[in-house]
């Protein structure tokens, strides 16, 4: 509490007088309405039906009109930024190079600047650490992040646990024993005893394996999610480390080729989008899946209280040769997105002020736990969810969200340090999936990169990954390791083209000056605790 005082303190002192640039108040309504863009095609969320929106409402006086990309989410997001309006509010990736771009253009309003003339209750929800992660050179802070965790959070374990999971359909996996899929001839035996031994579940064919989906930058189950089951390190020697060529992750690319030339895997795989895989995952179709847990939570919910040994358990999945503990990444400083308040909006004093409830504990209780006495209610200092929303949790997560709207479905502000400090009733159908990724949740910050806009690395960056998007399906589509040996060949020598050795070159410099912001912030938590 004493860290945030000082934050407000010191920042009303740096923005006195500094507010030539801020935002006219309009004249007030009973109540504002606010346009929000979030830049995730599966967005659906709307305002106003929900308990939870109804209440945030009625303590801010702001109503909310949603909206999200219908198609490619970085087309959508440019040709937004090339048109002459924005929205009110603009949620999007920390990594992703509009970040920069609403910055630079001058475009989002300075956060702290609002809040001294509107919203002083900011700079009591707000996180110093994360104000002064996000600062940029000038001194402001543009946005606000979901789901930033600290180092002290790493150090206490007050931290989520990464979503990142290999998760297997139980009643399957222990049927054919609880083989040891951690090793490349233990994954392919474990498929082909699967598909051999059940050609159909529920009365569909068995998919042996699913995976998140493919876009332009290839498919995360297959890169960053592969890379960390086998914890490959980002960086060896104070250089960064090409991960994408490491013998072990090659090892196992090779091995779902083979798979997938074999017909063991089905072609689906590299085809089904998000929407696809939830509704094969409630059929309970995949025998086992490189996933993400907290984007099938309600598909898990549904199965777990239906028939729990028909539902998924996370487990050890591919290994390095050494067979060392997965090194999952979790969220660290920079968060999952940020949001801003752009210079289009058209009540800025009513969006800072929307901001500063949801980042407020209560705000975190609302959006988490739902209205206190009518979704939940405290026992013994443990929050017990109605028995209507238990109800509609277990039974009709579609309906929970529709009817109560809480479990962070609104999640744009998410702090999980101060969800941490209250205890909520388990959820079986989650916990073991929760517990296991934490178990291996690691803070990979240091590695977490985003370069300038139009700077020469992001835009060779950019080009690699679109490279790698186009390179990944290739590898795993290809009819021979011969063939497989050639593209990956290929693809090293085109990304050489593009100037690989100099975006090397800037991570390795972009991780020093990381650790370095690092350590100042720990060095500052760790000298006021």
């Amino acid at each position: 509490m004493g860290k945030r005082i000082a934050a407000l303190l010191m920042s009303l002192c740096l923005l006195a007088g500094c507010s030539s640039d801020a935002a006219p108040s309009p004249s007030r309504e009973a109540t504002a309405t606010l346009d929000w863009f979030v830049d995730f095609s599966w967005f659906t969320a709307a305002w106003g039906e929900n308990h939870v929106t109804q209440a945030i409402t009625q303590q801010t006086g702001t109503e909310v009109v949603f909206s999200s990309p219908v198609g490619n989410e970085n087309e959508t997001l440019d040709a937004m930024l090339q048109g002459e309006r924005l929205p009110d509010l603009i949620t999007l990736g920390w990594w992703m190079p509009q970040v920069g771009e609403l910055i630079e253009s001058g475009r989002v309003y300075p956060l702290e600047e609002l809040a001294q003339r509107y919203a002083p209750e900011f700079f009591e929800a707000a996180s110093p650490e994360v104000l002064d992660w996000y600062r940029q050179d000038d001194g402001q802070v543009y946005c606000y992040p979901s789901a930033s965790s600290s180092p002290a959070a790493y150090a206490d374990g007050d931290i989520a646990p990464s979503n990142q999971t290999f998760l297997v359909r139980k009643d399957l996996y222990e049927a054919l024993g609880s083989p040891d899929m951690t090793t490349p001839e233990g994954f392919a035996d474990a498929l082909r005893r699967a598909k051999e031994t059940f050609p159909t579940v529920n009365g569909y064919p068995l998919l042996t394996m699913g995976c998140g989906e493919f876009n332009e930058r290839g498919c995360s189950s297959f890169s960053e999610h592969l890379r960390d089951l086998l914890a490959l390190p980002q960086e060896r020697d104070g250089q960064a480390v090409d991960w994408q060529t490491d013998p072990e992750y090659i090892t196992w690319l090779k091995t779902f080729r083979e798979l997938i030339a074999e017909g063991t895997i089905g072609p689906n795989i590299l085809l089904d989008k998000r929407q696809q895989v939830s509704e094969k995952l409630l059929r309970g179709q995949y025998f086992c899946l490189i996933y993400q847990w907290s984007d099938m939570e309600a598909e898990q919910r549904q199965l777990y209280y239906e028939n729990p040994k028909g539902s998924y358990i996370a487990v050890d999945g591919p290994k390095n040769s050494a067979g060392d503990n997965h090194a999952l990444s979790g969220v660290g400083m920079n968060g999952w997105t940020v949001t801003f308040i752009t210079r289009d909006c058209r009540d800025p004093e009513k969006a800072i002020e929307l901001m500063s409830f949801l980042m407020s504990e209560e705000g975190q209780k609302l959006t988490a736990l739902g209205v206190e006495g009518l979704d939940y209610n405290w026992e013994d200092g443990v929050a017990v969810p109605s028995q209507e929303a238990e109800n509609l949790l277990r039974q009709d997560y579609p309906a929970y969200v529709a009817t109560i709207g809480a479990d962070n479905n609104y999640w744009m502000l998410l702090d999980n340090t101060i969800q941490s400090q209250w205890q909520t009733a388990s959820d079986p159908a989650l916990e073991q999936l929760r517990a296991w990724a934490l178990s291996y949740t690691v803070d990979n910050t240091p590695y977490e990169v985003a370069f300038p806009p139009a700077s020469e690395a992001e835009i060779i960056n950019q080009r690699a990954e679109q490279l790698w998007g186009e390179t990944l399906p290739r590898l795993l589509l290809a009819a021979s390791e011969e063939e497989f040996d050639r593209l990956i060949s290929q693809y090293v020598e085109q990304r050489a083209q593009l100037g690989w050795d100099k975006l090397q070159q800037a991570k390795t410099q972009q991780y020093e000056i990381n650790k370095e912001r690092l350590a100042v912030i720990a060095s500052q938590q760790g000298g006021e605790a």
